[in-house]
């Protein structure tokens, strides 16, 4: 059963990334053997559940009781060792939402989470782009440890290259750039990576996939 599972998933995933051959980066491909950072579980934590069975992130996912799950810090490296979706069980609202086991070599332990809460390693060269739905600015720093009322305002829209990437500590700048354009093209400096977006025009630290509209759910 958890074979048919996994290949359905793999079939859906391919599907995508052919109907996105020309769009769609390879480091971004939840692949066996990609390396990636760890989310965390939002609301304000730092830690990440993970948990040895799928079943048992599922029963976390709703409130249950779930012997074999831990709490592991946000950023730390993991490497991807399969993903799979039930069509039925992963489903939230209109959207498919898939897990991924995952080994945590640090910690010696793997485990299954969603693959929305992993973060792909961003590949120095990466064209990223920044944009603000107000008024307020994009903003460039100095230093990672920088203060917000420290930053360089870049204006709402500007695109930048990618230098260095490492979301590890959650309380420092997570991406080293190189302006592209505008009146500070060349400056480099660090800035924050949140709903950023690469030139296939998905979210720079999300892996394709991670979340699949469900037709069936729409009118």
């Amino acid at each position: 059963m958890r074979c048919s599972l996994v290949l359905a998933f793999l079939i859906i995933l391919n599907n995508g990334l052919l109907a996105d051959e020309n769009k769609s980066f390879s480091w971004k491909k939840a692949l066996p053997g990609t390396s990636a950072f760890l989310d965390d579980d939002g609301g304000g934590a730092n830690t990440a559940t993970v948990c040895d069975t799928a079943d048992r992130y599922r029963d976390w996912l709703n409130f249950e009781s779930a012997p074999g799950c831990h709490a592991f810090q946000h950023g730390l490296k993991v490497v991807i060792e399969v993903v799979l979706l039930d069509a039925v069980r992963d489903t939230v609202g209109t959207m498919w939402l898939p897990l991924v086991k995952i080994n945590i070599p640090s910690r010696n332990f793997s485990g299954y989470c969603h693959l929305d809460m992993l973060h792909p390693e961003v590949p120095v060269g990466t064209i990223i782009h920044f944009s603000t739905d107000d008024k307020s600015s994009v903003k460039l720093y100095k230093n990672a440890d920088a203060n917000d009322e420290d930053g360089l305002e870049l204006g709402t829209d500007v695109t930048a290259t990618v230098l260095f990437y490492d979301p590890t500590d959650e309380n420092k700048w997570d991406l080293y750039v190189s302006i592209n354009d505008g009146p500070n093209k060349g400056k480099k400096g660090w800035m924050l990576s949140f709903l950023e977006k690469t030139s296939d025009g998905q979210l720079m630290n999300q892996f394709d996939q991670a979340a699949i509209e469900n037709k069936e759910h729409h009118p």
